[in-house]
């Protein structure tokens, strides 16, 4: 099976997300648990789900890393006020775990690289219908800052996939040279 192949089955997302109403579910559920979020602005439920399956994590698997559970014994989910102190100090812990970054892969940790991520997917992209009316200001802060975010809360990471494929070494690219990498990435194999 090619990459192509790969991500339009959509065996790059956790099982759970494989179906089109669990997406919708999920947007519609981190909507709730962050009433108060600006990207509620810039992303409606539809343009947020489009863009999240079709285009970043579509992107991220076109470079080898998709989206993992990893084993955690905490969830970072709200506390109520009668929270004893042993559980306030989990809560911090996870709070700095997703902080420090690591529920993203090395290359995606630094603001800078993340910029230059995705300034190059939205090139890639320009095309696709989800992007209409978007910029890559925008889909950077909510990848990042509320999906990948959110997700992280509840134990998933991004990964390097283990699935044999033919990928390309996309961050061994020139970071000046990496939106245009990116691009040449992308339309590989869909022609």
């Amino acid at each position: 099976m090619t990459v192509h192949a790969w991500i339009s089955a959509q065996k790059h997302l956790p099982r759970f997300l494989r179906q089109e109403e669990a997406q919708t579910l999920l947007i519609q559920y981190m909507y709730e648990a962050y009433q108060d979020s600006t990207h509620r602005r810039t992303f409606s439920l539809n343009d947020g789900q489009r863009y999240l399956f079709q285009v970043f994590l579509p992107g991220l698997a076109r470079c080898g890393y998709t989206l993992q559970k990893r084993k955690m014994e905490l969830l970072f989910r709200p506390l109520p006020p009668e929270i004893n102190a042993a559980r306030a100090s989990d809560y911090q812990a996870c709070y700095r775990w997703l902080e420090s970054g690591r529920n993203l892969p090395v290359w995606l940790r630094d603001f800078h690289d993340q910029k230059d991520f995705f300034k190059g997917l939205f090139f890639a992209y320009r095309e696709h219908p989800a992007l209409v009316g978007l910029d890559w200001i925008s889909g950077h802060q909510y990848s990042i800052d509320w999906f990948v975010w959110f997700m992280g809360s509840r134990g998933y990471t991004i990964q390097k996939c283990r699935k044999k494929q033919d990928y390309e070494a996309l961050f061994a690219a020139p970071p000046s040279r990496l939106p245009q990498f990116l691009n040449e990435v992308m339309n590989k194999g869909s022609n």
